[in-house]
C-alpha cells in the first residue's frame, strides 16, 4: 500500500451539475450526446440526422465529451427503437434515450469485456466516522509544546514571521488506516490528505477517508460492484444507518500507467435514506466495532463477514434493505424481517420418531398417485416440510447466541408472538390463540427485535466481542443502543397485553 492510488485517480473528478455535451459512437454512426448525471434518473440521449430507422443502442457506448474526457456509458438499458422528428422543413432526425448503470470518464474509452479490475476504490457517507482516527490530525500551540523550535525560521526565500503565538497545524502522516486480507484480496482504508497553499486567511489540511479493495487477480465489473456493496452493508451495520457510496474510481489492468484509472459514476449506488433517522449521527462511542482503537476485532469481523457463505448473502441484503428504511414500519418490513431467518439459517433434520417419518413418506406416494391439483400440493409440501425447523425455531436458535451476551428476558416469548404476529399477516386469523388486537400497537418492536436478533447475531459469530461493547458507556446515536435501551420497557408492556384475555379493542393500522 502507498501513495500510489492518491497521486493517481484523486485529481479525477466527476461533473454532475447538469447536462455534459459530446460525440459518441452508435455503431457505425458519430451521433450528437447529452449526457446527464441523476442516480436513478440519469439518461443518455443522442441525436441524429442519418438514417437510422433500425438502429439499436448497444450494452456500451463509447464518446468523447466537449472537454475531450473519454466516456463509456456501460451496462445500457432502453434504446431499442429509435423516436423520430420532423423538422419544419421536413427533415428528419432520430433520438434515443437510455439508462447507463455506469459511465466511465478516463483518459481513453472503458472496455467492459476487455478491461479487467484489479483496485476499486470507493467513499461511504460515514467513513470519518467509522474510521475515527482522531489523532491523526490537530493544532499545536505555545499551551503544549514550545511550536517555535518545529518552525524554521525560512522556507526557500520566503521568511516565516515567527511571533509569540506560533500555532502549528498537523498531519500525522500515516496514510494506511486498515487491511484486511481476503480471499479475493485486500480491503484496505487509507488517508487520502489534501493540503492548500497557505494565504492571509490561513491554511487547511483536508483528508479523505478512502476506501479499497485491490483484487488478487483481474475481476469483471460486476464482481467488482459486488465487493462495494457487500463492504458498504458491512459498514452501514456498524455505523448503524445506511451508507451511501460515492467518488467510485477503479484502476484496470493492462494499458499504460496514464491510461490505467477511471473515475465512475454508478447510477443506481447505494445512497442514504432520506427517512432513516438522520439525526442520530454516528459515533465510536456506540459502534459495535471501532477499526481505530480495537483494529484486531474489526479486522476479525470484517474477515469472517466477508468469507460468510454465500448463503448468507440474501438474508444479509434483506437486513440492509430493512434497516435502511430508517423509521418507516409497516407489515411489510415485519414480514421481510422474519423471513431473513428462513433465508440465512441452515440446519439438517431435527430428530423425529421414525414411525412418523414413514409415515409421512407413505403419504407423500400415495399422494403423488392422485390427480395434481393445488390441495394435493400443498399437502405434500407441508409434510416434505416435517423434520425440518420452522421458522420459529429458526429464530429462536439465533437468539440463543444472543442471549448467551445480553441480559433480554422473556425473549422467547417475545419472539413467539413476533412469529404468531407474522402468520397472521402472511396466513390470516387461523391461530384462535392470537388476538392480534391487543399486540398491534407493538409491531415497529416486533420488527425491531427481529432485526436487532439477525444482526446481533451475525455480527457475534464473525468475532463482535458484545461483552466487551455492553460494558462501555454509551449514547444513542447507534439503533443497536436505542433497542437495548427500551427493549425491558416494551417486553413488559407487550406480555401485559398479550396476556389480557378481555383487550378485544380493535386499534386501527
Amino acid at each position: 500500500m502507498g501513495a500510489e492510488p492518491t497521486t493517481q485517480i484523486a485529481n479525477m473528478s466527476i461533473d454532475t451539475s447538469g447536462q455534459q455535451l459530446g460525440i459518441f459512437d452508435l455503431h457505425d454512426l458519430r451521433v450528437f450526446g447529452e449526457l446527464y448525471l441523476a442516480a436513478s434518473q440519469s439518461r443518455l440521449t443522442l441525436r441524429t440526422e442519418e438514417n437510422a430507422d433500425r438502429l439499436k443502442v448497444p450494452n456500451a457506448v463509447h464518446g468523447q465529451l466537449h472537454d475531450f474526457t473519454f466516456v463509456s456509458c456501460v451496462d445500457c438499458k432502453g434504446g431499442s427503437v429509435p423516436s423520430k422528428r420532423f423538422g419544419s422543413k421536413g427533415q428528419r432526425s432520430y433520438s434515443w434515450n437510455v439508462f447507463p448503470h455506469f459511465i466511465f470518464f478516463g483518459n481513453r474509452h472503458f472496455n467492459p469485456i476487455n478491461d479487467k479490475i484489479v483496485d476499486v476504490w470507493f467513499s461511504v457517507s460515514d467513513a470519518s466516522l467509522i474510521f475515527d482516527d482522531f489523532d491523526s490530525y490537530g493544532i499545536l500551540d505555545t499551551s503544549s509544546v514550545n511550536v517555535s523550535d518545529l518552525i524554521q525560521e525560512s522556507f526557500g526565500d520566503r521568511q516565516i514571521p515567527l511571533g509569540p503565538a506560533p500555532t502549528l497545524a498537523y498531519f500525522g502522516g500515516r496514510c494506511d488506516v486498515l487491511k484486511v486480507e481476503v480471499s479475493e484480496g485486500s480491503i484496505v482504508v487509507q488517508h487520502w490528505p489534501i493540503s492548500e497553499m497557505g494565504s492571509s486567511e490561513g491554511i487547511r489540511i483536508r483528508s479523505q477517508l478512502k476506501l479499497g479493495v485491490r483484487f488478487r487477480m483481474p475481476t469483471e465489473l460486476s464482481v467488482c460492484i459486488e465487493a462495494v456493496t457487500k463492504l458498504a452493508q458491512f459498514l452501514s451495520l456498524v455505523a448503524g444507518r445506511s451508507q451511501g457510496v460515492s467518488n467510485v474510481q477503479v484502476k484496470v489492468n493492462g494499458a499504460s500507467e496514464k491510461e490505467r484509472f477511471f473515475s465512475v459514476y454508478w447510477s443506481l449506488a447505494p445512497s442514504v435514506s432520506s427517512t432513516e433517522g438522520v439525526q442520530y449521527k454516528p459515533s465510536f462511542l456506540d459502534m459495535p466495532l471501532d477499526a481505530i482503537r480495537r483494529p484486531e476485532e474489526f479486522k476479525e469481523s470484517l474477515s469472517a463477514w466477508w468469507e460468510a457463505p454465500p448463503s448468507h448473502k440474501l438474508a444479509r441484503a434483506r437486513l440492509h434493505a430493512c434497516r435502511s428504511r430508517g423509521i418507516k414500519f409497516d407489515v411489510d418490513r415485519l414480514v421481510a424481517a422474519a423471513n431473513m431467518f428462513d433465508l440465512r439459517v441452515i440446519c439438517g433434520m431435527e430428530e423425529q420418531q421414525h414411525d412418523l417419518i414413514k409415515v409421512c413418506t407413505d403419504c407423500i406416494k400415495a399422494l403423488k398417485r392422485l390427480p395434481k391439483t393445488d390441495d394435493r400440493d400443498s399437502i405434500i409440501m407441508a409434510l416434505s416440510r416435517v423434520g425440518t425447523p420452522s421458522l420459529r425455531k429458526k429464530i429462536l436458535m439465533r437468539a440463543d447466541i444472543v442471549k448467551s451476551r445480553f441480559v433480554l428476558d422473556n425473549l422467547d416469548e417475545v419472539l413467539r408472538l413476533v412469529v404468531k404476529c407474522r402468520n397472521y399477516f402472511v396466513h390470516g386469523d387461523n391461530d384462535s390463540s392470537f388476538n392480534f388486537a391487543t399486540v398491534k400497537p407493538f409491531t415497529t418492536f416486533f420488527t425491531e427485535t427481529l432485526e436487532f436478533v439477525f444482526a446481533a447475531a451475525e455480527l457475534i459469530e464473525c468475532g463482535w466481542n458484545s461483552v466487551a461493547w455492553k460494558n462501555e458507556p454509551h449514547t444513542a446515536s447507534h439503533w443497536f443502543c436505542r433497542y437495548l435501551n427500551d427493549y425491558s420497557k416494551n417486553s413488559r408492556d407487550l406480555l401485559l397485553a398479550s396476556n389480557n384475555k378481555k383487550s378485544k379493542i380493535d386499534l386501527p393500522l
